[in-house]
């Protein structure tokens, strides 16, 4: 295969408090920080109630997160490395908090994280707690879903980020749900997408 890019979904399950990034590597700012401050004042805004109602969320992680959201940016908020502090199947696979030096700096310029609330992250990307799946239909001043608060953004990011690389092909492994955002069909490179099944009863279904 050419030089290839990958592609991930965010995780809900989160550590704040990971080991440290190799020496000689150092985080880095999401590069969507505006848009972000957005999403993220219109959170903070919201009731625990209708977080439960908008997230289809228990009423204990409604006021989990509507505590997060209070205290999203505040200087005493814990940050950390989106590969590092996401812990999903994915990210437990990928175990990129044993990655050496060699092995994260690649992930850096080669991986790639959709996010609802971040649009595109790099694996060494600084992130705090939250929870905000693409599919939210949380409404702004300028748009109806975040899909649309999105646009081609994230989109535009990823193939400059591919270009930069030198990448030919995107390995998608994120859920339809997120690769939507991406807008992966104008690219204009091949796109490799995969599925993953589980045996449920003897039947293999979508995980």
């Amino acid at each position: 295969m050419s030089g290839f890019t990958t592609v991930l979904s965010p995780a809900k399950t989160l550590e704040m408090e990971p080991p440290a990034i190799p020496g000689g590597l150092d985080p880095t700012a999401p590069r969507f920080a505006a848009q972000t401050r957005q999403l993220a004042e219109t959170l903070a805004g919201q009731s625990p109630a209708t977080l439960e109602k908008l997230m289809s969320i228990s009423a204990t992680l409604a006021t989990l997160n509507h505590d997060r959201w209070q205290a999203f940016n505040t200087r005493a908020n814990p940050r950390g490395p989106a590969a590092l502090c996401f812990r999903g199947d994915v990210y437990q696979g990928l175990e990129a908090w044993t990655m050496k030096k060699t092995s994260l700096a690649w992930a850096q310029d080669h991986v790639r994280i959709l996010s609802g609330l971040y649009g595109l992250l790099r694996p060494l990307d600084r992130i705090q707690p939250y929870r905000l799946e693409m599919g939210t239909r949380l409404k702004t001043e300028a748009a109806s879903n975040l899909y649309e608060f999105w646009g081609d953004r994230i989109g535009k990011a990823l193939k400059k980020d591919m270009a930069d690389n030198g990448s030919e092909t995107l390995v998608n492994l994120a859920s339809d749900e997120y690769a939507k955002a991406a807008r992966l069909e104008t690219l204009g490179v091949p796109v490799i997408s995969t599925k993953f099944l589980q045996l449920d009863g003897g039947k293999a279904k979508f995980m």
